[in-house]
């Protein structure tokens, strides 16, 4: 055992008094110099390596010492010096000459590597693009601050200067990883007080590194608790809608017996609803595993100083997963490890690494209108068609044919397009499986008579989009299906022959990619959100029927319906419905933040109509995850929940099936968070027709609208909107 202590602890605090007989006999007893001269130079040498010893016997001990900045900057100079000598004198045989040159190059290199530091650290910013970030987290600024050792080299006026330029940095979010301070609560605790006055909008988050554990670790603990620093142990946190952010203690407090094991998919036990994952741990191992298994989308990692120097920067990385300082993907999730803000005043020196403090803004691939612009000209330049081909007398079975030989084996996301003519379709559906990424744009057109009575649902999961197509069974209609090739390449996958498929109206299904005119509404209405300062007296979501208060062709907006200008008089509203949309597709909308970033006093929900195909009690299971999401993400609102309108003819299964669904999801209002509008009975006419108040049918016209504005404005009118 002391043989052991010998080998690990004591080198570690007295590594540099190793150095000097390394030193003497490398450099020194080699050069041609005067007994004298070589008498000098061994007193240097001896001054030089005894710094530990002068550490733990007069202020503090080598790992942490308590001596004058000045001299303990001195002293760390003369020291390192002497190990670059050692290095060199190991490289160049001194009896060839020139050895004066060896000093020079040590103490030189020595100085440069202490100044690079211990000197104030720069800032950088570094923008993360995420497929499917939370709309609410587009552009969130976190700020990441690492590895500061605060020491008696690096005193209160370091920690100040981090300070001042991270509250300069407008952060949402400041988050520190560990490794703050080298030395007792008595003698460092000053030095720390700085770090009280970091500015975030969402607050300044904490973990613990593993200097936290070596020296008077209770007593820092009481410390940072009494300043009220916020540390994460295997804990997670809510800072901003959409965002979970936990952290986990460094795994040198579990081996000390003083602290608990580091448990990451643990500490997100509780982020249960989709939420963007941002993990705080001090090392980078495991950061592969953490994304996998725990569904991290950002690991926030320190302790390597971003490998300190060239010539160890390879030892560094070994020990630490494989990684020493910058970004690391994994599929969609980032890791990003710190080079740290300081350095440990047992080696205080850096060379070509210089210390930093880091901004990392979040952004969405789709966030930017100049994306979608660049997706819908790429739509022209790259063309070629491929046809699925369902082979005559088989419904089970499908191929892929390209008209163009030389890209048979590639699909490149296209553009669904069924044409007049051929053979009778079966019925059913046909589903297209595409290995393509999640941002993927799928582009889905339907060009034959008739063509409102096909159902095209999209949907990413697993790594694989599909498309499905399904119709009720019609002759003349043939069994070709044409693709036209897009600029987005996406390896074409299994095509398959499925009976009536759709997808479960309580899964999410992404159809915000399928249409340009639903990526643009979903970009505007993100901007109506930033825009508004947080806060709407009315958000109104659903499909079509809700859309349409806004006037639109093909979904894009034209004019307001009178009763829209009515509704919006002296009042903040906020339009989210979109033409088409099932349960399952407003579900994929919900999670994805529109229901972030603000506050609504009532929120208006009429959803459903276009589930009809669907069994009665699918579409109220739908409509109640719908509901819940709603009540979670808006505690505080009033949910209004109208009742689907009794669209269809006169005789059609439609209206009956509708009542029927409304006779379900009516129990799901309480009175209080949940209030039950129903105006249906008012919209058709006596004779049962929607002549009068419903323009196609479908959707409701002037008429229509001035019924459902005058239900609205008494449920506002009680709560003084």
């Amino acid at each position: 055992m002391l043989i052991a202590k010998i080998l690990t602890v004591d080198i570690i605090k007295y590594w540099s008094l190793f150095c000097v007989p390394l030193a003497i006999l490398l450099f020194v007893l080699p050069c041609r110099m005067s007994i004298r001269h070589q008498a000098r130079w061994m007193m240097v040498l001896l001054v030089c390596g005894i710094k530990g010893i002068v550490y733990e016997q007069f202020g503090g001990n080598a790992l942490a010492p308590n001596l004058p900045e000045g001299l303990v900057w001195l002293w760390n100079w003369a020291d390192d010096g002497m190990f670059f000598l050692v290095l060199f004198s190991l490289v160049w045989w001194v009896r060839k000459g020139r050895a004066w040159i060896l000093p020079i190059l040590a103490w030189g290199l020595a100085l440069w590597g202490q100044v690079a530091g211990t000197i104030s650290p720069s800032v950088r910013e570094i923008e993360l693009t995420y497929p499917n970030l939370p709309l609410a987290l587009d552009g969130y600024r976190i700020v990441q601050v690492s590895d500061l050792h605060c020491s008696s080299a690096t005193r209160r006026w370091r920690t100040q200067a981090v300070v001042d330029r991270v509250n300069g940095l407008d952060a949402d979010l400041v988050c520190l990883t560990g490794d703050y301070v080298d030395g007792m609560v008595a003698d460092r605790s000053d030095d720390l007080l700085p770090l009280r006055e970091l500015q975030a909008k969402d607050g300044v988050y904490c973990i613990r590194g593993n200097h936290e554990y070596y020296l008077d670790r209770d007593a820092w603990r009481n410390w940072f608790a009494a300043q009220g620093f916020r540390f994460l142990a295997n804990e997670c946190v809510f800072p901003h809608a959409g965002l979970a952010l936990a952290g986990v203690p460094d795994i040198t407090g579990f081996q000390h017996h003083c602290d608990v094991a580091p448990d990451v998919r643990g500490a997100f036990a509780v982020a249960t609803n989709g939420e963007f994952r941002i993990l705080l741990q001090h090392r980078p191992n495991g950061a592969e595993e953490n994304c996998r298994e725990a569904g991290v989308d950002l690991q926030l990692s320190g302790h390597t100083h971003g490998g300190v120097a060239p010539f160890v920067c390879e030892l560094i990385r070994r020990h630490n997963g494989g990684f020493s300082r910058g970004v690391y993907r994994f599929g969609d999730s980032v890791l990003h490890v710190s080079p740290g803000c300081g350095q440990w005043a047992g080696f205080p020196m850096r060379f070509f690494n210089p210390s930093e403090i880091t901004v990392l803004v979040l952004r969405s691939k789709w966030a930017d209108s100049s994306a979608v612009e660049a997706r819908m000209r790429a739509r022209f330049e790259r063309k070629g068609v491929y046809d699925f081909v369902i082979p005559g007398g088989s419904r089970d079975t499908a191929r892929i044919e390209s008209r163009d030989e030389a890209s048979r084996s590639e699909l490149k996301v296209g553009r669904l397009v069924r044409h007049l003519g051929g053979e009778t379709c079966p019925e059913g559906a046909i589903s297209v499986r595409l290995n393509a990424p999640a941002d993927a744009c799928i582009y889905v057109e339907l060009d034959w008579a008739g063509s409102r009575d096909c159902n095209v649902v999209t949907n990413w999961a697993n790594g694989v989009w599909t498309v499905r197509v399904a119709k009720k069974r019609e002759k003349g209609v043939p069994d070709v299906l044409s693709i036209s090739a897009e600029a987005l390449d996406a390896r074409a996958g299994q095509v398959s022959y499925d009976h009536g498929v759709r997808t479960p109206t309580t899964e999410p299904n992404c159809r915000i990619f399928v249409e340009d005119w639903r990526h643009l509404r979903w970009l505007e209405n993100k901007k109506a959100i930033a825009e508004s300062g947080g806060e709407f007296d009315l958000v109104m979501i659903g499909d079509s029927i809700t859309h349409r208060w806004q006037r639109q062709d093909n979904g894009y907006p034209l004019e307001d319906e009178p009763a829209y200008a009515k509704l919006k008089r002296g009042r903040r509203v906020l339009n989210l419905g979109y033409s088409g949309d099932r349960t399952s597709d407003l579900l994929w909308r919900l999670e994805h933040g529109e229901l972030d970033g603000y506050r609504a006093k009532v929120i208006s929900l009429m959803i459903g109509a276009n589930n009809t195909p669907d069994p009665k009690e699918e579409t109220a299971k739908g409509i109640r995850k719908i509901l819940d999401l709603i009540l979670l993400k808006h505690p505080e609102s009033t949910v209004l929940l109208n009742a689907i309108l009794p669209i269809g003819s006169k005789g059609s299964a439609k209206p009956a099936r509708r009542s029927e669904v409304n006779a379900l999801i009516r129990g799901f209002a309480d009175g209080q968070r949940v209030r039950w509008v129903d105006f249906s009975e008012e919209m058709p006419d006596p004779d049962g027709s929607n002549r009068s108040r419903f323009e196609d049918g479908v959707h409701p016209n002037g008429a229509g609208y001035e019924i459902w504005l005058k239900a609205l404005l008494r449920e506002l009118g009680d709560r003084g909107i």
